[in-house]
């Protein structure tokens, strides 16, 4: 399956429409929490992280600030607080929209909404989970698969509330009852999950679909569930 953005057409210029009326909460949120897991280093300039180096060029328009610095042009007093972006201030996804177009792809606006279906694969930057998570707070995506990682004991709990197809109908006693499905459970009969060093990597393609963000995001952000973007091998040494 191609990969699939979906974004508020108010975040495809070099700066948040200033007609922009939605919640700008979650992104601050997690703009905040991700700059805090940055490098601190006033003294290597490439070990800076995604957050900060946008933020020193297009926010702060000093393209060698440091995290610090532009943790304060962001109104974060203290590392983890929500940054304080506006509508008319700069767009944190401008670098991602401008870049994929460079590489000739095409942005299709329709009302509120702009769809943007990459036709090449050489820019993958906004696969990563604390991006994904960034884009869902104005967004989606779709055609990314990710990892569930649930510990081998607690494989037989039962999956979040809400979650898809969390839910299974048995007869019993000759009356339908629903329940919720296990993690063990939450597969197609021809799939399988993967157990490495006691922790079960659950693919998100476990049901022969690709899952939304959106559909895992939020059990994600509500501490319900912890995802990796690939499972780890293990080499075997003979």
């Amino acid at each position: 399956m191609k990969r699939i953005y979906t974004i508020n057409r108010a975040f495809t210029e070099e700066h948040i429409s200033v007609d922009y009326t939605g919640s700008l909460v979650l992104l601050n949120q997690l703009i905040g929490a991700g700059i805090a897991q940055e490098s601190a280093t006033t003294t290597d300039r490439s070990a800076r992280g995604p957050l900060t180096r946008w933020a020193a060029y297009y926010l702060l328009g000093t393209p060698l600030a440091f995290r610090d610095e532009v943790m304060t042009a962001m109104g974060i007093e203290t590392p983890g607080d929500p940054a304080n972006l506006v509508p008319g201030d700069a767009n944190p996804f401008f670098n991602f929209i401008d870049s994929v177009g460079q590489s000739g792809n095409t942005i299709t606006r329709s009302g509120d909404i702009a769809t943007l279906i990459p036709v090449n694969d050489d820019d993958k930057s906004w696969i990563d989970l604390n991006r994904l998570l960034l884009l869902y707070s104005v967004g989606d995506a779709e055609g990314i698969e990710v990892h569930f990682v649930v510990p081998e004991a607690n494989y037989g709990d039962d999956v979040p509330v809400g979650f898809p197809n969390g839910t299974i109908t048995e007869e019993i006693d000759e009356e339908p009852v629903t329940r919720q499905r296990t993690w063990a459970e939450w597969k197609a009969s021809n799939q399988e999950h993967h157990l490495v060093e006691g922790v079960y990597y659950i693919r998100s393609t476990s049901w022969g679909v690709h899952m939304k963000v959106s559909e895992w995001a939020p059990f994600v952000l509500g501490g319900a569930l912890s995802v990796v973007m690939d499972r780890p091998v293990v080499e075997v040494v003979e």
